[in-house]
C-alpha cells in the first residue's frame, strides 16, 4: 500500500471517529435487529414479524415491549418493525446475546460510520483517476460530515449502508473477474434488502454470465440456510411480511421514492407527516418495478457498449442500476440516500481531468438537492425566505441518473483515455 493510500485511509478513520462523536443516535432503526435478535434468543421467535396495522413504523407487541424494557431501549424510543430476512437474527445472535442495547446501538454506529467510508474509498481507489488523493477525499469527508442522508442513517442507526458496500464490492468483483465473490457478496446483500437483486439483470445484459450464475447460487444456498435455522414457519411469515410491505404506500416526507413523490399530492398534506399505511395501486407498483428494472437494463446496456471502446471507463450504468433499486422502489428512507456519495466522486473526478461547467453543475444540484432539509432549516433561522421541498433526496437520484448518462456522451465523445490505470480489488 503506498504512502498515499495510507495517509487516506488515516483521514477516513478520522472522519468515522468524527462521525459518530457528533451524532446522538436513537437507535431507532436498530431496534428491530436486536429485538428480532433476543426473540431468536429466547425462543419467541414467533414474535418476529409483528406489526402495528395502521402505522407503519412502530410495534406495540407486548414481548417486543418487554425485551426493551429490559434490555436498556429508551422507552421514548419507538420500536421499528422487523422486515428482513429471519437469517439476519441468527446471524446477529453472538451480538446481541452479550450486549445491552445502548452497546449494540454504539457498535452499529461504528459499523456504518466505517461503511460510509469504505463507499468513498472503494469508489475513490477503483474508479478514479484525479479524484483519490488527501485533498479531494478530505473534501468530500467535510462535505458529507453533517449532510442529510449520513446524519439521519446515523442518528436512527440503519443498517443500509452494510448492503451497499456488499452490493459495491459485488460490482468491484465482477468486473474484476471474481464472480463467485462478486456472487456470494451480491446474495449476502439481496438475503437482507432484495433490492440488490436487480444487478442479476445488469450482469445478464454486460454479459458477466459467471457472477449472475454465482448469485443464483449462493442464493438459493442462503436460502436453504434460512429455512434450516429459522423453520418453514417463520420463514413463510417472512415471505407474508415481504409481501405484505410491497403492497403498503407511505407518504411520509421520509420517503424518498417514486411512489410517494407521485401520491404524495393525492392526500392531506397532514398524510404526508406521519407514517400511516395505505394500500399500494397494483399499476404504481408495476410502473415501480418496471423503473427499477429498467435502470439496470439501461445501465447495462450503456457500460456494455462503453466497455470495448475504452475498459477503464468506470462503470457509470452500475451506478444507474444502484440509483435505480433506490429511488424507483415503494420505499426508500432518505438515508438510504448515502449511495450519492459515489456519482458525486465521479462527477468531481471527471471534472477534475477535463472542467466542465455542466458537470459541476450537476455536483452542486445533487448535493443541494439532498440536502434541503439542512439547508431550508438555515434560511429559516436566518429569517430568509424558505419554500418547503418534501422530496429533495428523490429529485437528487433523479439528477444523479441524468449525470451518468451525461458522463457516458462524454466518454462516447472523447477518445482520451485515463492517464492512470484504476486498482484491481
Amino acid at each position: 500500500m503506498t504512502r498515499n493510500c495510507k495517509f487516506i485511509l488515516f483521514i477516513l478513520g478520522l472522519f468515522v471517529v468524527a462521525v459518530v462523536a457528533l451524532t446522538s443516535s436513537s437507535g431507532t432503526d436498530i431496534t428491530s435487529s436486536y429485538i428480532s435478535c433476543r426473540l431468536v434468543l429466547t425462543g419467541k421467535a414467533a414474535h418476529l414479524y409483528a406489526y402495528d396495522p395502521t402505522s407503519f413504523n412502530a410495534v406495540s407487541d407486548k414481548v417486543w415491549l418487554q425485551i426493551a424494557a429490559s434490555k436498556g431501549v429508551n422507552p421514548r424510543v419507538v420500536l421499528s418493525p422487523f422486515v428482513q430476512t429471519p437469517l439476519w437474527p441468527y446471524i446477529l445472535q453472538p451480538l446481541c446475546a452479550g450486549m445491552s442495547f445502548p452497546a449494540f446501538n454504539l457498535f452499529f454506529e461504528i459499523v456504518l460510520a466505517s461503511c460510509f467510508a469504505a463507499l468513498i474509498w472503494l469508489t475513490g481507489r477503483h474508479w478514479t483517476y484525479k479524484f483519490f488523493t488527501p485533498l479531494w477525499v478530505s473534501s468530500i469527508c467535510v462535505l458529507w460530515i453533517k449532510a442529510d442522508p449520513l446524519r439521519d442513517a446515523l442518528q436512527l442507526t440503519n443498517t443500509h449502508a452494510i448492503f451497499l458496500v456488499l452490493t459495491l464490492l459485488a460490482i468491484l468483483w465482477a468486473r474484476s473477474g471474481k464472480p463467485m465473490l462478486a456472487g456470494a457478496s451480491l446474495a449476502m446483500a439481496a438475503v437482507v434488502k432484495i433490492t440488490p437483486a436487480v444487478f442479476l439483470i445488469y450482469w445478464l445484459v454486460t454479459k458477466q454470465k459467471k457472477a449472475a450464475v454465482s448469485f443464483v447460487l449462493w442464493s438459493a444456498a442462503l436460502f436453504i440456510i434460512t429455512v434450516a435455522a429459522s423453520g418453514k414457519v417463520i420463514t413463510l411469515d417472512y415471505l407474508h411480511s415481504m409481501s405484505r410491505v410491497s403492497h403498503i404506500l407511505l407518504l411520509s416526507d421520509g420517503n424518498q421514492s417514486l411512489a410517494a413523490w407521485w401520491m404524495g399530492y393525492r392526500y392531506p398534506p397532514s398524510w404526508v407527516m406521519g407514517f400511516r399505511s395505505l394500500p399500494m395501486p397494483a399499476a404504481l407498483s408495476m410502473i415501480s418495478s418496471l423503473f427499477v428494472v429498467l435502470s439496470a437494463i439501461v445501465g447495462g446496456y450503456y457500460d456494455l457498449r462503453v466497455s470495448p471502446l475504452n475498459s477503464k471507463v468506470p462503470p457509470y450504468g452500475a451506478v444507474i442500476a444502484f440509483i435505480g433499486a433506490t429511488i424507483f422502489t415503494p420505499i426508500a428512507w432518505g438515508h438510504y440516500y448515502i449511495l450519492l456519495v459515489i456519482p458525486m466522486i465521479l462527477l468531481l473526478d471527471d471534472y477534475l481531468r477535463d472542467p466542465s461547467v455542466p458537470l459541476i453543475a450537476c455536483l452542486a444540484a445533487i448535493f443541494l438537492l439532498a440536502n434541503t432539509k439542512v439547508l431550508l432549516r438555515q434560511l429559516r433561522y436566518l429569517h430568509l425566505p424558505a419554500s418547503h421541498v418534501e422530496r429533495g433526496e428523490f429529485y437528487a437520484g433523479l439528477v444523479a441518473i441524468f449525470s451518468m448518462l451525461f458522463l457516458f456522451k462524454r466518454r462516447l465523445q472523447s477518445s482520451a483515455l485515463p492517464t492512470n490505470s484504476a486498482v484491481n480489488l
